[in-house]
């Protein structure tokens, strides 16, 4: 196959057109236009089944804690060339609607409760780690309810997202590992949120810490209920969300391997074709996760550094507990923090290993276009990093997992 060296024909094919460059998604190309774009495509049943399988437990797990608000969990009329608007998106989950408003409306308010509590009691640091700690809950809860639910009046970014890998045209793709990994991490949030409970119980009646005992909360004991009830599902929502991102990242690290075992036997107008795909799921997933990783990246380390003050400072009574409690949490946030930072480097990796890839194409000195081309493409690949970002403002790369890790 040959490629005519034409000024023309460069500027069609130039890799640059369909590579996006990074950091940060285009904000010029808006998600109702992405969506409309994929319509025409065919779906691809059987990735489709694979996909809905792996996210389906997640799912309805996440409904539990509100963070979803379809009554049906399942993904396959995403598959239907229709808009959203069409009858086949006429189920519309008020209970669901409902349930997931009031969950979203009770974490906002307990972010008030001890904040009013920090003008109003000698300890103030303490009541500005319970602050953080809800509004990291409540930020998550209501990005989570923008970004992935299935509407019917428009396009979420989840459902963006997943149109786009549903439509890529390949048989291949080995997704064992993402359900198997899924299974193990729901596992792995059951032991969490048994300890979580455990930490809010003793917080509660051993430690003496609870919201609604403090001014000018403990006029109604009900507030110390459902305060207790709102960090417990707080717990929740701190980890759902980001074992959601972790199975994300698992399906396109399979659809890179697949590629990667594609690659030396497939024709380079095809190769050109998936790699652009492959670029749009990228871009498309940096889009669904960028505001999630900038509010909990920055919480994040908020929290552990309060939580290292009172550590360093700690209570007159029951000292022990409270230091088992903090350790714990500093504990969690350490982990979860390494989580994004692990997964959103892998697939930086997965990206710029498509480089090395190319470089070990066979091509024939006899077609000069397709060597141009190629190099091309490395070039292109050898520009800014691509991946994952935290609210667009930098790349998660192996260099800055380190850092983040590290420290």
């Amino acid at each position: 196959m040959s490629f005519p060296v034409e000024p023309e024909r460069h500027q069609q094919c130039n890799p640059g057109n369909f590579l996006a460059p990074n950091p940060g998604p285009n904000p010029d190309i808006s998600p109702a236009i992405l969506f409309e774009s994929f319509q025409n495509e065919e779906v691809n049943q059987g990735l489709l089944q694979v996909v809905e399988a792996t996210y389906r437990p997640l799912l309805k797990l996440m409904k539990v804690f509100g963070l979803y608000f379809e009554d049906d969990v399942s993904l396959r009329r995403v598959g239907q060339n229709s808009s959203p608007q069409s009858t086949s998106f006429k189920h519309k989950g008020y209970i669901s609607r409902i349930y997931c408003g009031f969950v979203v409306t009770g974490l906002w308010f307990h972010v008030i409760v001890p904040l009013v509590s920090v003008f109003l009691e000698p300890r103030p640091y303490l009541f500005l780690l319970f602050v953080i700690w809800h509004l990291l809950a409540a930020l998550v809860a209501t990005i989570c309810l923008i970004v992935l639910p299935l509407r019917r009046t428009s396009n979420s970014r989840f459902q963006i997202f997943l149109s786009k890998v549903i439509k890529i045209k390949t048989n291949t793709v080995n997704l064992k590992k993402a359900k198997a990994k899924g299974r193990d991490h729901l596992i792995l949030f059951s032991c969490f949120f048994v300890c979580s409970v455990a930490s809010v119980i003793v917080m509660d009646k051993v430690v003496d810490i609870n919201m609604g005992s403090y001014k000018p909360w403990y006029a109604w004991y009900g507030f110390r209920i459902t305060w207790v009830a709102s960090v417990i599902i707080g717990c929740g929502i701190w980890v759902l969300p980001l074992i959601f991102f972790c199975l994300s990242c698992l399906i396109m690290e399979a659809i890179f391997d697949d590629l990667y075992t594609q690659m030396p036997v497939m024709e380079f107008t095809e190769l050109k074709k998936r790699l652009k795909e492959l670029c749009e799921v990228v871009e498309l997933a940096d889009r669904m996760f960028s505001p999630l990783f900038f509010v909990t990246v920055g919480l994040y380390i908020t929290i552990m550094c309060f939580n290292f003050y009172h550590i360093v400072n700690l209570p007159q009574g029951n000292p022990f507990m409270f230091l088992s409690v903090t350790l714990f949490w500093v504990l969690v946030t350490a982990a979860l923090l390494a989580i994004i930072m692990v997964f959103g480097s892998t697939i930086n990796e997965k990206v710029e290993g498509i480089q090395q890839v190319l470089q070990t194409l066979p091509v024939s000195s006899e077609e000069p276009g397709k060597i141009l081309m190629l190099m091309l493409l490395i070039m292109d690949l050898q520009g800014q990093p691509r991946g994952l970002s935290i609210g667009g403002l930098t790349i998660i790369n192996k260099s800055l997992s380190l850092t983040v890790n590290m420290i």
